[in-house]
C-alpha cells in the first residue's frame, strides 16, 4: 500500500472512532497544546476486574429517516460517556464494526440470536441493546429511548434499574445522562464523584451542533460531510470532536496538498480543547508528518521543525494509547513510533 493510500485509511480510521474517546471538554484560554494525560486517564485507579460492555447502535423503531442518525449517535455518546467509569470496560465502535463484518451483520445489524456470539467475539460480558422512538414534529420532537442489559454467557436479560428515559429532543444531553446513570446501575458498578462529573460532561453545548455533528458523520459524501462539520464549528466553536473530524476530511481531501492551515488550525483546536482527545494529537501529527517530509524534499530549511511538531504529538498520542487493549490503537501507537524515528532523521 502507497504511503499516500495508508495514511487516508488512517485518517478515515481515526475520525470515525473519535467520538468513543470518553472525552471532556475543557476550554482553557491560549494556545498551543495542552499536557497528554496518560493512557488509562485521571479515572482509572481501580485495579480490580471490569465489567466488559458493548452498546451497539440503537434500532430505530419509528422508521423515520429523517432521524435515523441518532441511534448511532446514542450509543456512540453513551459509549463515551461510560468510557470514563473506571469499572467499566467499553468496546470501541471500530473493534465493534470489525466484529459485525465477520458475522456478516454489518449491513442487517446485530440480531438477538447472535447476541452470545457476538459478546464472545467482542469480548464484552454485556450488551446494552436499545431502541428509540422520535414523536411529533421537530419543534416539538419527543424522543423515547429504551434499551437492555443482556449477560452475552447466560444470553439472559440483566435484572435491575430500567435502562429507559424520554423527553424533548431539546432535553437529549439530560435523557443521555439519565441513561448512563441507568446503565451503570443496572450492571451494579460503582462510580466515583469525580467519574460522575465526567461522565455527565457534554460533547457540545449545543443540541443543533450536535445534530448536525451526527448528520455529518452518517453523511457519505465528503463534501457534504465537511460542509456539515464546518456548520456545526459554527453553531459551537468549543465542539471538540467537531473540529477532529473536520480536519481528519479535510486532510483526507486533500492529500496532494501538504501545506493546509485549515487541517491544522481543526486538529490543534480539537488538542486544545480536549486534552484527553488522543485522536487530535494522531491527526496533527500525521499533517505535521507529511508537510515535514514535503518541506525535506524541496529543501526547505523548515522541514527539521515541522518534523519536530510532528514528533510532540506522535509522542503525546502514543503517550496516551500506549496500554490500550483495542487493537486498532496497539496498531496506530506501532505506526506513530515508526513515524517518530523516520523524522528524527530529518
Amino acid at each position: 500500500m502507497s504511503r499516500v493510500a495508508l495514511t487516508l485509511v488512517v485518517i478515515l480510521a481515526l475520525v470515525g472512532c473519535a467520538a468513543e474517546s470518553g472525552t471532556v471538554r475543557v476550554d482553557s484560554p491560549g494556545s498551543g497544546l495542552p499536557a497528554a494525560p496518560s493512557a488509562a486517564g485521571p479515572g482509572f485507579a481501580f485495579k480490580g476486574e471490569r465489567v466488559a460492555v458493548a452498546i451497539p447502535a440503537f434500532k430505530n423503531v419509528t422508521g423515520r429517516p429523517e432521524v435515523e442518525w441518532f441511534g448511532l449517535a446514542m450509543a456512540e455518546t453513551l459509549t463515551s460517556k461510560l468510557g470514563n467509569v473506571a469499572r467499566l470496560k467499553v468496546i470501541e465502535r471500530n473493534r465493534m464494526d470489525e466484529i459485525l463484518k465477520e458475522m456478516a451483520l454489518a449491513q442487517s445489524g446485530l440480531v438477538e440470536a447472535k447476541f452470545m456470539e457476538f459478546g464472545k467475539m467482542a469480548g464484552a460480558q454485556n450488551l446494552i441493546i436499545g431502541s428509540f422512538q422520535a414523536i411529533g414534529d421537530k419543534d416539538a420532537m419527543m424522543v423515547k429511548v429504551t434499551a437492555r442489559a443482556v449477560d452475552t454467557v447466560t444470553g439472559v436479560v440483566v435484572q435491575g434499574q430500567g435502562i429507559d428515559a424520554q423527553g424533548s429532543f431539546k432535553d437529549i444531553f439530560a435523557l443521555q445522562d439519565r441513561l448512563a446513570e441507568s446503565i451503570t446501575a443496572t450492571l451494579r458498578v460503582e462510580v466515583t464523584p469525580d467519574e460522575k462529573k465526567r461522565v455527565t460532561a457534554k460533547e457540545t453545548s449545543s443540541v443543533a451542533a450536535y445534530e448536525i455533528y451526527w448528520l455529518a458523520r452518517a453523511e457519505g459524501d465528503p463534501a457534504r460531510k465537511i460542509t456539515l462539520l464546518r456548520k456545526a464549528v459554527e453553531m459551537d466553536s468549543g465542539y471538540a470532536l467537531a473540529h477532529l473530524n473536520l480536519a481528519g476530511v479535510l486532510f483526507a481531501m486533500t492529500m496532494n496538498q501538504p501545506d493546509n492551515p485549515e487541517v491544522e488550525r481543526h486538529a490543534i483546536e480539537a488538542a486544545r480543547l480536549d486534552g484527553t482527545l488522543a485522536e487530535a494529537y494522531n491527526v496533527a501529527g500525521t499533517y505535521y508528518d507529511r508537510l515535514a517530509f514535503a518541506q525535506n524534499k524541496a529543501g526547505s530549511p523548515a522541514a527539521k521543525q515541522t518534523a519536530a511538531r510532528a514528533i510532540e504529538n506522535y509522542k503525546r498520542f502514543v503517550q496516551m494509547k500506549t496500554d490500550s487493549d483495542s487493537v486498532f490503537f496497539k496498531g496506530q501507537v506501532e505506526r506513530a513510533k515508526r513515524k517518530i524515528d523516520e523524522l528524527s532523521r530529518i
